[in-house]
């Protein structure tokens, strides 16, 4: 399809006749665990690349994953807005305050600067997006910038999605056993029944602009989801133009790591307030520096058989009607040897009985490096201005040492507030 022209909206709200080009939108809403994080950070790492070649890639939206568009049409208050800072109505219109003048700015200067295509990514797209008018709101904000769209999605087999978004929750915050996680989920949930999914993109988008993949590695090409994606979602694009030395992102978590997290989250609180506690985090990535826990048995769910049979006759449907195929292509995970029970006897429980009593220590206190800053130099300010003693100073002063040991500005205040023999 050539390139088209549209009158721009603002000349003619003037009343004068001004024109400009249109670009193509790919539109790759998810789904979650299909490497998405790879993709999107492979994407970016070759952006001038791709822009090279007339693909654009937003700035606005956040980068790699383009989650603030997706949030921003979802509406209401989410981890994403609360991670922020954001807690209610107010706050998040001022934090989207002259998004969409960005959006309009940015969008128009890659089209006058030649692109032809605009590519937005993110999984959120397809996880938050779960009523037809969230969807329909997608299209709103960006139809008068796009004369066509393509919407692209890979789609794994729901029991292998269920475990990774499990191993992606205890990376968060999810306190759950694997047997709590989900439990009561039917057939029509969001997240794992891809026919009704799918089915509120085509009803907003078309079917014609669907791009329906199979997540598994023998259906991608060359086994790897970048090459797929140019093939199916950027087919113009010379992959050899682009670097593919990265090949990996996110490691699944073993059973013993996975025990481990999910001890700690269930021990602490990801917010205290409306405060974020950095504690478990730092002590999930001490957890993660230990090798030897790569060594124990992968994660697994003894419910992966009956979930497969659960979505069993909605994906016939939906593979007929995306795929062109009347069967479910998505293979049947294997059957566990021994006892299907959820919680194997791991090598390493009282490691994580463990971890569960320190987090439970109430004097256990994790500072991010910019609460050390600020502390550290209002002790400094108090002190000067006569507001706290010497002494006072040096106590939050060592707080802060505690946190930095190797500090050396934090040392330097202490030994010039030290009383002198």
């Amino acid at each position: 399809m050539g390139r088209a022209l549209r009158l721009h909206p603002r000349a003619a709200a003037r009343g004068q006749t001004a024109w400009e080009d249109m670009m193509k939108c790919v539109l790759h809403i998810g789904t979650e665990k299909t490497a998405t994080t790879l993709l999107q950070t492979w994407l970016y790492e070759n952006e001038a690349a791709l822009s090279a070649q007339g693909v654009a890639m937003s700035r606005v939206m956040n980068t790699p994953n383009n989650r603030k568009l997706a949030t921003f049409a979802q509406g209401g208050i989410d981890d994403y807005l609360r991670m922020r800072g954001v807690h209610d109505d107010a706050g998040r219109e001022a934090f989207f305050r002259g998004f969409p003048e960005a959006m309009d700015a940015e969008i128009r200067a890659k089209a006058a600067a030649g692109h032809h295509t605009f590519l937005i990514t993110s999984e959120h797209f397809h996880s938050r997006l779960q009523g037809p008018q969230q969807v329909a709101r997608v299209r709103e904000i960006l139809a008068p910038y796009f004369d066509e769209f393509r919407v692209v999605c890979y789609f794994r087999e729901q029991s292998k999605k269920r475990t990774s978004l499990y191993s992606t929750g205890l990376r968060n915050t999810s306190g759950q056993t694997i047997e709590e996680f989900q439990q009561g989920v039917g057939l029509n949930h969001h997240a794992y029944n891809y026919l009704v999914l799918f089915r509120k993109w085509e009803d907003v988008f078309g079917h014609a602009a669907l791009v329906a993949r199979l997540f598994e590695s023998s259906a991608l090409e060359q086994g790897d989801i970048r090459r797929d994606f140019l093939n199916h979602a950027l087919p113009g694009v010379d992959p050899e133009a682009l670097n593919f030395d990265k090949s990996s992102a996110n490691v699944s978590l073993s059973a013993d790591e996975a025990l481990l997290y999910q001890r700690i989250n269930a021990a602490r609180p990801q917010f205290i307030g409306k405060v974020l506690d950095p504690t478990p985090g730092t002590v999930k990535h001490l957890v993660s520096q230990m090798p030897f826990l790569d060594q124990s048995e992968a994660l697994r769910d003894g419910r992966q058989e009956a979930f497969y049979d659960l979505f069993n006759d909605s994906n016939i449907a939906f593979f007929e009607r995306y795929f062109g195929e009347a069967r479910n292509l998505f293979k049947r995970p294997k059957a566990h040897d021994g006892d299907a029970d959820d919680t194997p006897k791991y090598a390493s429980k009282d490691l994580a009985e463990f971890a569960a009593r320190l987090m439970d220590f109430n004097n256990l206190v994790v500072l991010r490096e910019e609460e050390v800053t600020v502390l550290a130099n209002l002790a400094q300010r108090l002190h000067d201005a006569g507001a706290i003693s010497a002494q006072e100073a040096i106590t939050l002063l060592s707080i802060a040492q505690r946190a930095r040991p190797d500090g050396e500005e934090i040392a330097a205040r202490i030994d010039a507030l030290w009383p002198q023999k």
